[in-house]
């Protein structure tokens, strides 16, 4: 029996750890970069998008994801961080709406510069 509850005892406090590992206090890219990375994006996102016709002279939208990926790896690379602390960081900002909508505040102000010049 005690080595029934030890057994548990272990397993509870490493589940804890973990779990409290898995829910950092802060992220490593702080909420301005963030709009910007993601800025940055969005105009990667609307650059590779292609406007094309077919034979039928009909207009199609389409993506081309080797463009975007090489874009994404670029602005990556400009703002100093790896995808995997991209990714990382973005999960951690839309598991908490309220600050995902600080980011998405600042992103508006940075945008509205863009198109007052």
């Amino acid at each position: 029996m005690k080595k029934v509850l030890g057994i548990f005892c272990l397993a509870t406090v490493l589940v804890a750890c973990a779990i409290s590992v898995g829910c950092k206090q802060k992220p490593d890219i702080n909420h301005k970069q963030m709009a910007n990375i993601l800025v940055d994006m969005q105009l990667a996102d609307a650059y590779t998008n292609v406007i094309a016709s077919d034979s039928d002279k009909q207009i199609k939208l389409m993506r081309n994801p080797d463009s975007l990926d090489n874009y994404y790896n670029a602005i990556f690379a400009h703002h100093k961080i790896s995808a995997g602390t991209f990714k990382t960081n973005y999960n951690w900002y839309t598991s908490r709406p309220h600050e995902l909508d600080s980011v998405i505040s600042l992103m508006t102000k940075i945008s509205a510069k863009w198109i007052d010049k």
